[in-house]
């Protein structure tokens, strides 16, 4: 089944270095997204709310303070500009607590903490495309020096 497939993919492409199995990846998946549904959803608010117009993506990362998180832009969008970018993914970054590990993937043994900053790949202002999804990507590391990172989609 089609449906069977994207969750396959999702699996074998984001998952397979953080648990043994599709259902543990997909358990603290689902237990992230829980625990991050009163951000996503004032995300979702924010950027619902703006329409074609443009936010400060100080906006965004202050709804998942005290935590700095990254938002990725998409620089092949054709909307994209020098001064706005076009919101593609927001990340949140999250470590293992001793005792997590692949053939124990507890979700409740991973942490949240502040990610790295990286290279901007949003000016200072974005817009969020009506239509298109932006993608909630957690990244863990097995360690705080975040040498081994594992995306979880959601």
């Amino acid at each position: 089944c089609a449906f069977c497939s994207m969750w396959a993919h999702e699996f074998l492409k984001h998952g397979t270095c953080l648990t043994d199995t599709m259902a543990g990846y997909f358990e603290a998946t689902l237990f992230l997204h829980a625990l991050l549904k009163p951000q996503v959803s004032e995300l979702e608010a924010l950027l619902a709310g703006a329409g074609t117009n443009e936010i400060d993506v100080s906006a965004i990362t202050d709804i998942f303070a005290p935590y700095d998180m990254q938002v990725v832009c998409d620089p092949k969008d054709p909307s994209a500009t020098e001064s706005v970018g076009v919101v593609l993914e927001i990340r949140t970054c999250w470590k293992a607590k001793p005792g997590f590990s692949r053939s124990n993937p507890d979700p409740e043994l991973l942490e949240q903490f502040s990610c790295a900053k990286s290279e901007p790949s949003c000016p200072a202002k974005v817009i969020a495309k009506q239509g298109k999804a932006v993608s909630m990507t957690t990244m863990t590391a097995e360690s705080s020096s975040e040498t081994d990172k594992h995306d979880l989609m959601f």
